[in-house]
């Protein structure tokens, strides 16, 4: 893929600058000005957008899995429950009653 360059001129100091298409910020390199396009390149338009999406789908990716994870617990505890429920069922019909008829 080639690189279109344009050439400006530093505000603080004059010298060319060479720059990238695709950037909308950078440096002077001999004064360390920083410059910033008004415009955004098509290019730097496809990146900033391209990374926004791809936090996005980030956040949605850990979004599901949080919400999955949430999920698990609850029915973890629901089970958990259930069983304690069925043990203290059990324990209360193997208990010795004594008859009232003796």
């Amino acid at each position: 893929m080639k690189m279109k360059m344009m050439s400006l001129n530093c505000p603080k100091c004059n010298a060319t600058l060479e720059i990238e298409d695709g950037l909308d910020t950078f440096f002077c390199k001999y004064c360390g000005n920083k410059v910033m396009l008004t415009g955004m390149s098509s290019s730097a338009y496809k990146a900033k957008s391209n990374n926004l999406r791809f936090q996005h789908e980030k956040y949605q990716q850990e979004l599901k899995y949080k919400n999955e994870r949430e999920r698990w617990e609850r029915e973890e505890i629901a089970k958990e429950r259930e069983y304690k429920r069925l043990e203290k069922n059990k324990k209360e019909k193997t208990l010795w009653k004594p008859s009232l008829l003796s």
